[in-house]
């Protein structure tokens, strides 16, 4: 097997996965406003659509662990075929049925990025030379492209675009997945291995890093605020869809030199210094978007995920590796992992009432605090952990 095939299919698989987001995520609120919903109700809807993606994902690594023939690759497969039947949902005349269908892709595009990491690292574990960091980089740019092309399409088009972008984005991450494996995932073999780790007290054993998690949580409200309800921030700024759809290329092209160059920042410094300096920086990003006048101050706010949040997506990886026991390893990236979807839970339930009753300026005074509190957690229990 060749590295390049592994490290290439591999890198697709992360660009069309996070694709989605680009284009489910980040034009959700545009899709249900078009089709007569308030912000309220867009806050309700996204916050059930979290739940559920929650539980799906709990479910799904549960399901995974105890039956062997469940492989990670079937079970990426059956959620790409899944979405597939959700573009079509969108495209179907009537809010009930357009939302539903956005409603279940929602539901199951959160539980990609846990299965994605989780195909590679089983690949990495057999012996098959991926690179996580190029791939995932990768990864940032095809969620920058989508960005910027569904703003485009969906400034031109209208919204009832999103359903084309899913149905083209689904057929190259299921062809990416298929690729992938045939490259060199070995589906199965790391499966005894997870059901044996996941027995026991994991919290007990590692109580500092349930600190940093509970840090990470809070620091995930944060980011889901702005990333959720980003069209609001535009719109109060006075721009559009186009906007956002620049304003969300620029940050996920800010974060491509980090991903690219992290593996020379850790030979400067540990994960554990590099995850402290993201959590203290993330307050920088939801600041500046409150004192933001216009559309080029949000575009200058939008830089700082380079600090921010891309430092964060590697340093935690790596960190959790660090700070526990290499027999855990398995659940603590399961851990880490899951603060996106629970902070992404609180954002999406709270975020559209804030903007709602106390406009988009009031929902990034609370993502500010919400930064500082998550930081300040986050920092002190790897500073505690350290003195162990």
């Amino acid at each position: 097997m060749k590295r390049g095939n592994a490290t290439a299919s591999y890198a697709l698989l992360q660009a069309s996965l996070w694709g989605y987001y680009a284009i489910i995520v980040g034009y959700s609120s545009s899709f249900m406003y078009n089709h007569g919903f308030s912000d309220g109700q867009i806050s309700i809807v996204l916050g059930i659509t979290t739940a559920l993606s929650c539980a799906l994902q709990l479910s799904l690594a549960e399901l995974i662990a105890r039956f062997e023939k469940l492989t990670v690759f079937k079970t990426l497969l059956v959620l790409g075929a899944a979405l597939l039947v959700c573009a079509g949902l969108m495209r179907a005349p009537g809010a009930v049925p357009a939302v539903l269908g956005l409603g279940m892709g929602l539901v199951l595009l959160q539980a990609l990025p846990a299965m994605g990491n989780a195909i590679g690292m089983d690949s990495i574990a057999q012996g098959s030379p991926v690179n996580y960091d190029v791939a995932r980089a990768i990864g940032s740019g095809g969620y920058s492209v989508l960005a910027l092309l569904t703003g485009q399409l969906v400034s031109k088009l209208g919204v009832d675009v999103l359903w084309v972008l899913t149905l083209a984005d689904t057929l190259v991450f299921l062809g990416s997945v298929l690729w992938f494996h045939y490259a060199g995932e070995i589906a199965g073999k790391t499966q005894s291995q997870i059901r044996e780790k996941r027995k026991g007290g994991f919290l007990r054993s590692y109580p500092l890093f349930g600190l940093v998690l509970l840090g990470s949580i809070v620091l995930m409200i944060s980011h889901n605020l702005v990333c959720s309800f980003l069209l609001q921030i535009i719109v109060h700024k006075g721009g559009d869809a186009s906007h956002q759809g620049i304003a969300a290329f620029i940050s996920a092209m800010t974060e491509l030199p980090v991903m690219f160059a992290f593996g020379w920042l850790l030979k400067k410094r540990d994960s554990g210094f590099w995850l402290g300096f993201s959590a203290a920086v993330f307050v920088l990003k939801p600041l500046l978007l409150f004192l933001a006048g216009n559309v080029y101050g949000v575009y200058a706010a939008q830089t700082t995920q380079m600090i921010g949040y891309a430092v964060y997506v590697m340093a935690s990886a790596y960190y959790a590796g660090s700070a526990t026991d290499p027999k855990d390893m398995v659940r603590a990236q399961s851990y880490m992992t899951a603060a996106i979807p629970i902070g992404s839970l609180i954002a999406n339930s709270t975020g559209g009432f804030l903007c709602q009753y106390y406009t988009p300026q009031g929902m990034l005074l609370v993502s500010a605090v919400a930064a500082v509190i998550g930081g300040i957690t986050v920092i002190a229990g790897i500073r505690l952990g350290q003195k162990k």
